[in-house]
Parts: C-alpha cells; structure tokens; sequence
C-alpha cells in the first residue's frame, strides 16, 4: 500500500531552485533515509510534505485520513537539561502537587 507520494515537486526561493522535479514514493513498509549535503533542500522537502510549506509545482498524494508532522532540528530551545528533563518539564505542576501531599500526609500522620 502506498502512504505517500511525491510527484514532480519542486520549490524555489527567489531566483534560487531548491527542489527540481522531485520524486519519491513511501510504501507501508519501507524504511527510508533522506541524506544530502548542507542545503539541498532536506528540510524544506519534509516541512512541505508536512504541510508547512508550499510549492511551486508537482503534488503530494497521502491518504486523507494521514497525519504528518515535522520536528525541527533546530528549535530555538535554549536549556541546560536534556531532552527528556526538557520533556517532563511538562508535569511539573503535578510533582509539585504530590510534593504537597506528602507533606500533609506527613502532618496528618504525626497528629
């Protein structure tokens, strides 16, 4: 089964082409790598199939009920903890809480 398919895509920006012609087809269960040297367009091929960009000419077929996302890799995050300390950031408020229940579970057991 088809999951994606790129046909004749190409981008420019400016006077600058950045992707002529392009094809590309993901079957159910390959595996694939998008390799290239700085600047051939890498990321701008991913954030247009993802929807985040446009496109000059060619199109894009997917099924209608696929999502696809982009994560960049260069987010602007400017932090000292690792990825995963970065991502658990987000239930701080909760070990705040339970940091609180322990200590009226601590009370309530010395009364």
């Amino acid at each position: 089964m088809m999951i994606l398919q790129v046909n004749q895509l190409s981008k420019s920006f400016g006077a600058d082409t950045i992707l002529n012609n392009i094809k590309l087809e993901v079957r159910n269960r390959d595996r694939i790598a998008i390799v290239g040297r700085n600047g051939a367009g890498k990321s701008t091929l991913l954030k247009i199939i993802a929807g985040q960009l446009s496109y000059e000419k060619g199109e894009i077929i997917k099924p209608k009920d696929m999502t696809m996302g982009y994560l960049a890799q260069h987010t602007g995050l400017d932090s000292k903890l690792t990825i995963k300390e970065e991502l658990l950031t987000v239930f701080d408020h909760l070990k705040a809480m339970e940091k609180e229940m322990r200590t009226i579970e601590e009370k309530m057991a010395a009364a």
